[in-house]
């Protein structure tokens, strides 16, 4: 199974002779309806969601990464899934903060909680290419 923590085993594969443009250079590779829950905490959320940000800016091969939903949907709630950056209502969890500071100069500031979380000392330690 193919995750954000090992996403290089595709970008790796596409990196391949077989795969590669006429030109030699390797394909663009898109991740699209990323979504992590909020069901195990705002944190663990928001924490993911940096992951995920940081594996895919530092992959050369990887030119983009699109959250699944701005807001939750009350029918994925129901089957325990919260994956908005918002609550129903509109109100902003932990994930919208840090994703709305991802990719300026402050980011490492609101994402440094994550790395508790996910249980390294750096970003550095834990990102390929970083």
């Amino acid at each position: 199974m193919v995750n954000m923590k090992n996403v290089n085993i595709v970008t790796d594969y596409l990196s391949g002779e077989n795969f590669r443009r006429d030109d030699g250079s390797t394909r663009q590779v898109f991740l699209s309806e990323v979504g992590f829950t909020s069901t195990s905490g705002e944190n663990v959320q928001a924490a993911a969601i940096a992951y995920a940000y940081y594996l895919a800016e530092k992959n050369p091969m990887i030119n983009g990464l699109i959250i699944n939903r701005e807001v939750d949907s009350p029918l994925e709630i129901s089957e325990g899934l919260a994956v908005g950056l918002c609550r129903t209502d509109g109100s902003h969890k932990k994930a919208y903060e840090v994703y709305k500071h991802l990719d300026m100069a402050d980011s490492l500031d609101y994402t440094r909680f994550a790395l508790d979380i996910i249980g390294a000392d750096s970003w550095g330690s834990i990102v390929r290419y970083w």
